[in-house]
Protein backbone atom coordinates (compact mmCIF):
# COMPACT_ATOMS: atom_id res chain seq x y z
CA UNK A 1 0.00 0.00 0.00
CA UNK A 2 1.30 3.54 -0.77
CA UNK A 3 0.12 6.32 1.10
CA UNK A 4 0.96 9.63 -0.09
CA UNK A 5 0.74 13.08 1.71
CA UNK A 6 0.39 16.59 0.15
CA UNK A 7 0.66 19.82 2.18
CA UNK A 8 -1.34 23.02 1.40
CA UNK A 9 1.29 26.14 2.37
CA UNK A 10 -1.12 29.36 3.09
CA UNK A 11 1.01 32.56 2.65
CA UNK A 12 -0.65 35.85 3.68
CA UNK A 13 0.46 38.38 1.44
CA UNK A 14 1.39 41.89 2.48
CA UNK A 15 1.92 44.80 -0.27
CA UNK A 16 2.71 48.02 0.04
CA UNK A 17 0.01 50.79 -1.16
CA UNK A 18 1.33 54.30 -1.70
CA UNK A 19 -0.50 57.31 -2.85
CA UNK A 20 1.01 60.09 -5.27
CA UNK A 21 -0.06 63.88 -4.81
CA UNK A 22 0.63 66.65 -7.47
CA UNK A 23 0.62 70.38 -6.64
CA UNK A 24 1.81 73.42 -8.65
CA UNK A 25 2.42 76.70 -6.76
CA UNK A 26 2.79 80.10 -8.89
CA UNK A 27 3.91 82.39 -6.04
CA UNK A 28 7.27 80.68 -5.09
CA UNK A 29 6.34 78.15 -3.12
CA UNK A 30 3.81 79.52 -0.90
CA UNK A 31 0.85 78.34 -1.59
CA UNK A 32 0.05 74.61 -3.52
CA UNK A 33 -2.82 73.54 -5.00
CA UNK A 34 -4.26 70.16 -7.05
CA UNK A 35 -5.69 70.35 -10.20
CA UNK A 36 -4.92 73.23 -12.31
CA UNK A 37 -2.53 76.01 -12.02
CA UNK A 38 -3.15 78.97 -14.53
CA UNK A 39 0.36 80.96 -15.17
CA UNK A 40 1.66 83.28 -17.89
CA UNK A 41 4.96 83.08 -20.11
CA UNK A 42 7.77 83.84 -18.16
CA UNK A 43 6.07 82.39 -14.73
CA UNK A 44 8.15 80.34 -12.42
CA UNK A 45 6.05 76.87 -11.49
CA UNK A 46 7.10 74.99 -8.33
CA UNK A 47 5.55 71.27 -8.74
CA UNK A 48 5.11 69.82 -5.01
CA UNK A 49 5.19 65.91 -5.35
CA UNK A 50 4.39 63.75 -2.28
CA UNK A 51 4.62 59.99 -2.12
CA UNK A 52 2.82 58.45 1.61
CA UNK A 53 2.25 54.87 2.42
CA UNK A 54 -1.77 54.84 2.28
CA UNK A 55 -3.35 54.05 5.50
CA UNK A 56 -4.39 50.62 4.50
CA UNK A 57 -0.55 49.93 3.42
CA UNK A 58 0.36 46.68 5.02
CA UNK A 59 4.26 46.70 3.90
CA UNK A 60 7.15 48.29 3.25
CA UNK A 61 8.29 49.54 -0.18
CA UNK A 62 12.17 47.79 -1.09
CA UNK A 63 11.85 49.41 -4.39
CA UNK A 64 10.41 52.69 -5.69
CA UNK A 65 11.34 54.96 -8.68
CA UNK A 66 9.77 58.60 -9.68
CA UNK A 67 9.41 59.38 -12.71
CA UNK A 68 7.90 62.98 -13.62
CA UNK A 69 7.47 64.27 -16.89
CA UNK A 70 7.30 68.33 -17.39
CA UNK A 71 4.46 69.58 -19.73
CA UNK A 72 5.76 70.77 -23.22
CA UNK A 73 6.18 73.89 -22.42
CA UNK A 74 8.04 73.96 -19.14
CA UNK A 75 11.55 74.40 -18.86
CA UNK A 76 13.30 72.31 -16.07
CA UNK A 77 15.11 74.57 -13.43
CA UNK A 78 16.02 72.34 -10.92
CA UNK A 79 14.47 69.98 -8.27
CA UNK A 80 14.93 69.10 -4.65
CA UNK A 81 15.98 66.91 -3.64
CA UNK A 82 18.21 66.51 -7.75
CA UNK A 83 16.85 63.70 -9.56
CA UNK A 84 18.80 60.72 -10.96
CA UNK A 85 18.27 61.59 -14.47
CA UNK A 86 17.20 64.34 -16.48
CA UNK A 87 16.18 63.83 -20.11
CA UNK A 88 15.80 67.25 -21.77
CA UNK A 89 15.28 71.03 -20.12
CA UNK A 90 12.00 71.59 -21.76
CA UNK A 91 8.70 68.90 -21.10
CA UNK A 92 12.12 67.49 -19.34
CA UNK A 93 11.68 63.85 -17.75
CA UNK A 94 13.27 63.33 -14.45
CA UNK A 95 13.32 60.00 -12.63
CA UNK A 96 14.33 59.42 -8.76
CA UNK A 97 15.75 55.98 -7.10
CA UNK A 98 14.55 55.04 -3.61
CA UNK A 99 18.13 55.57 -2.73
CA UNK A 100 17.68 59.57 -3.65
CA UNK A 101 14.28 59.42 -2.64
CA UNK A 102 14.77 57.86 0.76
CA UNK A 103 18.43 59.43 1.58
CA UNK A 104 16.81 61.92 4.28
CA UNK A 105 15.08 59.13 6.28
CA UNK A 106 17.53 56.25 7.27
CA UNK A 107 17.54 54.94 3.26
CA UNK A 108 15.63 51.56 1.87
CA UNK A 109 13.59 50.25 2.27
CA UNK A 110 10.56 53.08 2.71
CA UNK A 111 8.76 51.91 5.37
CA UNK A 112 4.95 52.51 6.59
CA UNK A 113 6.01 54.38 9.54
CA UNK A 114 8.63 56.90 7.31
CA UNK A 115 7.47 60.29 6.76
CA UNK A 116 5.60 61.24 4.02
CA UNK A 117 8.43 61.61 0.87
CA UNK A 118 8.65 65.36 -0.86
CA UNK A 119 10.10 66.49 -4.38
CA UNK A 120 9.75 70.01 -5.08
CA UNK A 121 10.63 70.57 -9.04
CA UNK A 122 11.14 74.21 -10.50
CA UNK A 123 10.25 75.09 -14.29
CA UNK A 124 9.95 78.35 -16.17
CA UNK A 125 6.61 79.24 -18.85
CA UNK A 126 8.93 79.12 -21.95
CA UNK A 127 5.39 78.88 -24.62
CA UNK A 128 1.52 78.98 -24.12
CA UNK A 129 -0.46 75.99 -25.32
CA UNK A 130 -3.56 74.46 -24.38
CA UNK A 131 -4.08 73.03 -21.01
CA UNK A 132 -1.08 70.66 -20.69
CA UNK A 133 -0.96 67.95 -18.11
CA UNK A 134 2.15 67.31 -15.73
CA UNK A 135 1.76 62.96 -14.83
CA UNK A 136 4.12 62.01 -11.80
CA UNK A 137 4.34 58.19 -11.69
CA UNK A 138 5.86 55.87 -8.52
CA UNK A 139 6.52 51.92 -9.79
CA UNK A 140 7.20 50.30 -6.66
CA UNK A 141 7.69 46.51 -5.44
CA UNK A 142 9.91 44.21 -4.13
CA UNK A 143 12.51 45.36 -6.55
CA UNK A 144 13.51 46.85 -10.10
CA UNK A 145 12.37 43.49 -11.83
CA UNK A 146 9.01 43.19 -10.22
CA UNK A 147 7.92 46.63 -9.51
CA UNK A 148 4.38 45.54 -10.61
CA UNK A 149 2.83 48.49 -8.56
CA UNK A 150 1.93 51.77 -9.45
CA UNK A 151 0.65 54.95 -8.25
CA UNK A 152 0.64 58.59 -10.14
CA UNK A 153 -1.03 61.59 -10.11
CA UNK A 154 -1.68 64.54 -12.83
CA UNK A 155 -1.31 68.25 -12.37
CA UNK A 156 -2.71 70.82 -15.23
CA UNK A 157 -1.32 73.85 -16.35
CA UNK A 158 -3.37 76.48 -18.33
CA UNK A 159 -1.48 79.17 -20.22
CA UNK A 160 -3.87 79.84 -23.04
CA UNK A 161 -6.81 82.09 -21.71
CA UNK A 162 -10.20 80.32 -22.09
CA UNK A 163 -13.72 82.88 -21.73
CA UNK A 164 -17.28 82.23 -21.99
CA UNK A 165 -19.56 85.19 -22.43
CA UNK A 166 -23.45 85.25 -21.30
CA UNK A 167 -25.45 84.68 -24.22
CA UNK A 168 -22.24 82.96 -26.12
CA UNK A 169 -22.71 79.05 -26.90
CA UNK A 170 -19.12 78.16 -26.98
CA UNK A 171 -15.76 79.78 -25.56
CA UNK A 172 -13.54 82.07 -27.03
CA UNK A 173 -9.75 81.07 -27.35
CA UNK A 174 -7.52 84.21 -26.64
CA UNK A 175 -3.89 84.21 -27.62
CA UNK A 176 -2.68 86.39 -25.68
CA UNK A 177 0.57 85.13 -23.89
Amino acid sequence: TNITSQGIALADVRQPLLTVLKEASYDGGTNFSAGRLTADLGDTVIYRITIDHDVTSQAEAPYLQLTDLLPTNVAYLGASPTPDTVGGVTGAVMTWSIATLTSGIGGPPYERTDPPLTIFVTGVVVSCQNDLNNRATVDYGCGAADACLTASATHSLRTRPVLSLLGQASALSLNTC
